[in-house]
This record gives C-alpha cells, structure tokens and sequence, in this order.
C-alpha cells in the first residue's frame, strides 16, 4: 500500500520540506509555505496566484486527501488535491465563496465536475475531504465541513 502523511508536527520552518511520513514536499508557484506552531501554513504573496504544494511521488489509485484549515478571505481558493502531477492534471475539492466543487484537470483544462452550495466564513476552522477510488471509471467524494463539528457523508459524490 502507498501512502503519504504528514501531520506538520516538528520545529518551525521556512518551506514545509519532509513530511512526518518520510516523502519530500515540493512547491509551485511564489507564495509562501512555512510551519509554525505545528501546523502548515501558506502565506499568499497576491491576488490571485496559485500555491500548489505536492506530497511524494506516488501516484495513488485508491486516495484520500483531508485538511483542516482557515481561509483569511472567502473568495480565495481552498483546495485538496489528488493524483496531481505538478499541476497540470489531478483532481480537487475546492471552496471558494460557498462554491464547493470536485473539479477534474486535465493538461490545465477544468472541468467543473459536481458543485453544492456550502456555508462558509473567514477566519473559521473547517476540514475538507476528497476521496478517489478505482479507475476508468474513477469514483469521487467530497465533504465539507466545520472543524469542531462531526464529519458529514459526502456532499458531492459522482
């Protein structure tokens, strides 16, 4: 079985570099990544720009990618991402505004997949989960929901 973790507990530091699983963290974009006080942060450098940050190597047929984290802005986005490739194909569960959406990429074309409109708030803990089984064709789930409060089933599901 493959699999890659990281619970973000060792000393702060610039850059998020090797997970508590062993695999090397590697970034996209200028924004940034840095751990303090146990937990992964990305500080945005602008409007607009893209942070993508990619744990190992593997890519893993049946996945589950989960986050806890807190938005400044409600119309950024925030976004789990499975089976990526340095950021021109993969899938993602992102919120942006109340849009929850499972988006698929494929050679940096989005497909809109499922989207379910969601409470959302600055400065509130949320968790985000997104799940990938089996291949062609894939199945996907998607849950959204407060930190402090009991995991959902999966709001988007195709």
């Amino acid at each position: 079985m493959s699999f890659a973790i990281d619970n973000f507990t060792r000393g702060d530091q610039a850059q998020w570099g090797t997970s508590s699983g062993g695999d090397i963290w590697a970034a996209t974009g200028s924004d940034t990544p840095a751990i303090s006080s146990n937990k992964g942060l990305i500080t945005s450098t602008g409007a607009g720009h893209v942070e993508l940050e990619y744990l190992g190597s593997n890519t893993i047929l049946n996945a589950l990618a989960m986050m806890t984290f807190q938005g400044s802005v409600v119309t950024h986005d925030y976004a789990v991402m499975l089976r990526g490739n340095g950021g021109t194909t993969c899938y993602m569960a992102e919120m942006n505004n109340g849009s929850f959406e499972i988006l698929k990429v494929v050679a940096g074309t989005v497909t809109n997949l499922a989207t379910v409109t969601l409470p959302f708030s600055a400065a509130t803990n949320y968790k985000m989960l997104l799940q990938a089984m089996g291949a062609n064709p894939t199945w996907l789930g998607a849950s959204f929901w407060l930190a402090s409060g009991a995991q959902p089933g999966f709001q988007l599901l195709l």
